[in-house]
């Protein structure tokens, strides 16, 4: 099956959503804002700009600043992933009949991620191009490392928009197949065997499911 990267990646970047959006608030604050509105200022009226970073400490912050900047992109872009999978527009279903056998439930995913990558991510602040290179390095690690493995299906966001995480097989594939291939399942409702569903493969073995009485309107 085709890997979807587009809807991986964006399940990827929702993932660091709440990482985003605490590393943005630690990032403003009253002060640098001050910095920030001077550093403007002297712009739009042509003064020296190097001096007026140097009178108003900006260049203590300017790696922090870069680090919100970061930041808020992501958020941003989280944001609009979130509503998407608040809203469950997708399309491009696989809806040829089948039914699943349910194997498991995932119940502690969510909170697994957010102590593992949330927590660990989140820095008191970064001062210096040192500590700047070095978190950037950390963050491409950590996604990679989700864009290798199926790590990102585990993001917390999924978890409070009331998505759930099952580990399923489906009918066709053990009727047809001698060693059916286990699949990670990730869907809005609680999922019935007895009922018909539709899905859609992401990679790794992960997939979106609705049960086929759904009917998600699309924008994927």
């Amino acid at each position: 099956m085709t890997e979807n990267k587009k809807l991986k990646r964006k399940l990827i970047v929702q993932s660091f959503l709440p990482l985003s959006i605490l590393i943005v608030i630690k990032s403003v604050t009253k002060e640098t804002l001050g910095k920030i509105y001077c550093l403007l200022d002297s712009i739009l009226h042509k003064c020296n700009i190097i001096e007026m970073i140097q009178e108003t400490g900006l260049r203590d912050d300017i790696w922090q600043i870069l680090i919100g900047i970061i930041a808020l992109w992501f958020a941003i872009s989280g944001f609009i992933t979130f509503w998407q999978f608040r809203q469950a527009r997708f399309t491009a279903f696989n809806d040829d009949g089948d039914k699943i056998v349910i194997e498991d439930k995932i119940q502690d995913s969510g909170i697994s991620f957010f102590m593992t990558f949330i927590l660990s991510l989140l820095v008191d602040k970064v001062s210096t191009v040192n500590e700047f290179i070095s978190y950037i390095l950390v963050m491409w690690f950590v996604a990679e490392l989700m864009v290798k493995t199926d790590l990102y299906y585990q993001n917390p966001v999924l978890i409070l928009l009331q998505y759930k995480l099952y580990r399923v097989k489906f009918t066709s594939d053990i009727a047809n197949v001698p060693n059916p291939k286990t699949y990670i399942a990730i869907c809005r409702e609680e999922l019935d065997e007895n009922k018909v569903v539709k899905w859609k493969y992401i990679s790794d073995d992960v997939c979106l499911i609705c049960l086929l009485y759904t009917s998600p309107s699309p924008r994927d």
